[in-house]
């Protein structure tokens, strides 16, 4: 009896750790996306506090529902509460500061998820049948780049001394806002296809007060022949998790992008932030949040590659003089093209 106790307390825990890996994050994931697009964090962000009564009338809510999933965040030490009235723990802290951005991008791939078997089966093709979020893609990557991305882009550009920068696939402009607030010398120029992100880098310039430094413009980068004459004065320019998108059909597109680019902008250095895909067994044994990058770049025809392929593709596109920053640490590497 001791022994089959034991064996049941056992298998308990493997259960119990499963859960929490499986189960207990696909709930917890919805939940917090689905408080984060009705303005619940924002309202905790700003007052520090949420009575749900209130809130659900003032946004129109079920309060029932939005009851039941706060007393479910509750449970898990996200929210505390007294009463009616419910804000953030300690944990609920940390997700509001580091996994919005995530937690956006997740939302933005949750079509690609919701259709996985038709896509399995080959009934349905992405970017066709099934799309992602453009919105929150723009958005979602926004909040993730301020981490570290970011930063890293903008110190490396500071060093550079460099006055007037171009920012290929710009999404919503988080990071030429970020850019010229901390270089009040610093003017820019973005790029994106997305009309939606467009919109939201317009939003924010406008709140930052930066509208007059940074101009965006909606078009597609692989048409820079056909737009180089729009910006005058740019003497660097960056690509900032973008080129991976159009790896997955090969490397002939992004090739003879860059060679149009090398044709317009001679002598105008092009960094390039990417991150890297390491090899699986290295993966095995240090999974950390790659492991979920890599799975829905995969699933939506987004192709990270290695270092090596980079600086061949580099090479390919006539590149001789490639400069290469890697941090291993965050599996990203920063290339400069000159």
């Amino acid at each position: 009896m001791t022994s089959l106790v034991q064996q049941f307390a056992t298998n308990f825990d493997h259960v119990r750790q499963i859960n929490l890996e499986t189960i207990r994050g696909f709930h917890t994931t919805h939940v917090l996306i689905a408080l984060i697009k009705v303005g619940f964090f924002a309202e905790l962000r700003q007052f520090q506090k949420v009575n749900l009564p209130e809130f659900a009338r003032r946004q129109n809510l079920d309060l029932k529902i939005l009851t039941s999933l706060c007393e479910y965040l509750y449970s898990i030490q996200i929210l505390q509460h007294e009463g009616d009235t419910y804000f953030l723990d300690e944990k609920g802290e940390l997700i509001d500061n580091l996994m919005t951005g995530p937690l956006l991008v997740v939302h933005a791939y949750e079509n690609v998820f919701h259709n996985l078997e038709p896509l399995l089966r080959k009934q349905k093709k992405f970017g066709s049948d099934v799309n992602r979020l453009s919105e929150f893609v723009a958005g979602g990557s926004g909040t993730v780049g301020k981490s570290f991305a970011f930063p890293l882009m903008i110190n490396f550009l500071r060093q550079g001394r460099y006055e007037c920068v171009l920012d290929l696939a710009c999404g919503d402009a988080t990071f030429l806002a970020a850019l010229c607030q901390e270089d009040q010398n610093m003017r820019a120029y973005g790029l994106d296809i997305a009309p939606e992100a467009i919109e939201l880098g317009n939003c924010v310039l406008t709140r930052t007060g930066l509208q007059d430094r940074v101009k965006l413009l909606v078009d597609d980068m692989f048409n820079l022949d056909k737009t180089t004459h729009l910006f005058q004065g740019v003497d660097v320019v960056t690509c900032i998790h973008a080129l991976h998108e159009f790896l997955e059909d090969g490397n002939e597109r992004v090739i003879s992008m860059l060679q149009k680019y090398k044709a317009r902008f001679p002598g105008v250095p092009l960094v390039i932030l990417e991150v890297i895909r390491p090899p699986l067994e290295e993966l095995r044994e240090r999974p950390g949040g790659m492991i979920d990058i890599l799975l829905f770049h995969d699933l939506s025809g987004q192709a990270l590659t290695s270092r090596e392929a980079w600086k061949t593709l580099f090479q390919q596109a006539g590149f001789t003089n490639v400069k290469e920053d890697y941090f291993p640490t965050v599996r990203t590497a920063i290339f400069t093209l000159c």
